[in-house]
């Protein structure tokens, strides 16, 4: 756990140098990506268990640990974590692990399967051209841990007071009844929803839930079960049966996946 200990407190001294604003919205903005960042890490370790090598589980861990880096710089500049209105935080994760001194400790091998584990961490797809096994079961997982913390984030964000919800977690869509068909066919068609065709709130909850057809890993098909997300964010979507109807396409993909 040495090396564990190392890079987290690497981390804590990175995010502790955004603190230095004194806006409580700005802080609770940074500390929300803090908090999910020490999630996903952990669900980096219920994912893998042990199913995998201590070396190749820490490398997850630390790929989860650094994978939304540039998501302080991101906020520091643009004041929102929209990708299509400021930067790809993939790839400025990616470019503040390159420049900084986070991965000195690690060989060539390692620092290669975390820098494309955090390139590609948020990518529509996996790139074709990964095909070493260690990097792409490590980015798999990567992907895997942060779509189950993201489930979480907004649900608590569709749950709570508009006092209480982090300002640069809506994306400001609007908040009507509606939603699309289309989206509906897509998921029936096990289609992986766009956000550059939402059009409201309902819409990109069904885009978040048509990220069940990008995991990877059965582990976490089971713990997206446990936890109970896809039932959390129906109760937020409009009681139709249609919704429902889709709802239940959802849970019986992802418990076949869970149980194969």
């Amino acid at each position: 756990m040495q090396m564990r200990d190392y890079h987290r407190a690497l981390f804590m001294g990175f995010c502790s140098a955004f603190y230095y604003e004194e806006d409580d919205e700005h802080y609770k903005n940074y500390k929300l990506k803090e908090e999910h960042t020490i999630r996903v890490c952990d669900n980096v370790d219920e994912i893998l268990n042990d199913t995998v090598t201590t070396e190749l589980k820490d490398i997850a861990w630390i790929s989860c640990l650094y994978h939304d880096l540039g998501r302080f710089p991101q906020y520091n500049q643009y004041r929102t974590f929209k990708d299509s209105e400021s930067a790809n935080h993939g790839l400025l994760s990616y470019t503040v692990l390159q420049r900084g001194c986070f991965l000195d400790d690690l060989d060539v091998k390692q620092k290669e399967i975390i820098l494309n584990s955090v390139r590609f961490h948020n990518a529509y797809h996996i790139p074709t051209n990964i095909t070493d096994p260690d990097t792409l079961l490590c980015l798999k997982a990567v992907r895997d841990a942060d779509k189950l913390d993201i489930w979480k984030v907004f649900i608590d964000y569709y749950q709570s007071s508009d006092s209480d919800k982090p300002s640069a977690v809506g994306l400001g869509f609007p908040d009507t009844p509606t939603y699309s068909e289309d989206f509906i066919k897509g998921i029936y068609q096990k289609n992986l929803l766009k956000l550059s065709d939402v059009k409201t709130l309902n819409d990109f909850k069904l885009l978040q839930l048509s990220w069940v057809f990008d995991l990877n890993l059965k582990e976490t098909f089971n713990l997206l079960l446990q936890r109970q997300y896809i039932d959390a964010i129906h109760q937020t979507l409009p009681n139709k049966d249609d919704i429902k109807g889709v709802i239940q396409f959802i849970k019986d993909f992802a418990f076949s996946k869970a149980t194969s």
